[in-house]
């Protein structure tokens, strides 16, 4: 059967939904998304959309198989029942919280350590670190030291490199790792 010919037209979300899900079940391997799923992921982003019809228009298995690794690498955005935190997400995104940081243009309070019995070359060496002050003044932000600054140093940038492919977004939820390493 060809799947080309069973969708001839998929401008509209409904039948580019019908379209992937029918590809993504005669694929092997274990993602098998609802159709459902197919459905709320092309209306969520358009740009998903786009690549979709693109690959259909070109009739091109290959942009087409690609489309489908971007999809099961991704669908944690489009599931339902994590869309109060891609709503935060997008948030975060759109109202630029994160970039000033990670370029280095934004300026908070340096946090220090509070208590009186802290030795003074460690007060000076915590102060040096540049650890940014929360909103609360006993929680510094650790999360945000040197966000960013991997791009800077070339064994670290190494590093991630062999971690993280450059032509897509990683997420990374529930790690024990989570400011406590340097990869």
């Amino acid at each position: 059967m060809d799947i080309f010919a069973s969708f001839p037209d998929i401008e509209q979300v409904e039948l580019a939904s019908k379209f992937l899900y029918e590809f993504l079940k005669s694929r092997e391997g274990l993602f098998k998304p609802s159709s459902e799923l197919c459905f709320t992921a092309l209306s969520l982003d358009s740009n998903f959309h786009e690549k979709l019809k693109n690959a259909h228009r070109a009739r091109d298995g290959g942009a087409l198989e690609s489309f489908c690794v971007y999809f099961e690498r991704n669908m944690w955005r489009m599931t339902p029942q994590l869309e109060r935190m891609n709503e935060v997400i997008r948030s975060i995104e759109s109202e630029n919280k994160i970039m000033p940081f990670v370029k280095g243009q934004s300026k908070h309070p340096v946090w220090t350590p509070r208590k009186k019995s802290t030795n003074p070359d460690t007060t000076n060496h915590i102060r040096k670190l540049g650890i940014p002050l929360g909103t609360r003044e006993e929680i510094p932000l650790v999360i945000l030291h040197k966000l960013g600054s991997f791009q800077h140093d070339p064994v670290l940038l190494k590093r991630l490199d062999t971690i993280f492919s450059s032509n897509h977004h990683t997420f990374v939820s529930f790690g024990s790792f989570y400011a406590k390493t340097s990869i």
